[in-house]
């Protein structure tokens, strides 16, 4: 027996990685299924955010020396392929003769995480496991511009261009 009607449009929200229906049913059985996803399948694009973040009174931000003229910061989980594009573009920088990209190794929760990316002009911001990235909208949440990076044959998934 069919559970969802033809003639009916279904909106639903999904945060997976793999989207949905997450390679368990094939799309083609959903076509009157419009999905709004912040982990990168689906119809419309949303932000993937944990929670808002406040940037730091300017006393706390103010704490840490000042940012070179242009300095680019990584902060997140350096899993694989986020390891081996953080390696490639230090490479591509110094080749330039341009200072690496810094990384920072601290939580969110951390006020050196948040004084960091508050006084930092640009951000890297690279996807996660899915198509989309927490770090995107906790730099813009900070007032860092996100340097986002996908995989090759992604698509962006943002909800801005």
């Amino acid at each position: 027996a069919q559970v969802l009607r033809r003639d009916v449009v279904y909106v639903t929200v999904s945060q997976h990685d793999g989207g949905l229906p997450a390679g368990l049913l094939p799309e083609s059985i959903l076509p009157n299924v419009l999905v709004l996803s912040s982990g990168g399948f689906g119809h419309v694009a949303l932000p993937n955010m944990l929670k808002e973040l406040r940037p730091l009174p300017s006393a706390a931000a103010e704490a840490l020396p000042p940012p070179g003229p242009f300095e680019v910061w990584f902060a997140g989980t350096l899993h694989s392929f986020r390891a081996r594009w953080l390696v490639a573009i230090n490479a591509a920088l110094r080749r330039q003769g341009l200072a690496p990209i810094r990384t920072i190794r601290a939580l969110p929760s951390d006020p050196a995480w948040r004084q960091r990316l508050q006084g930092a002009a640009l951000c890297l911001t690279p996807r996660g496991m899915g198509r989309s990235s927490f770090s995107t909208f906790e730099a813009l949440q900070l007032g860092c511009v996100p340097i986002y990076i996908y995989a090759v044959g992604d698509s962006p998934w943002l909800p801005y261009h």
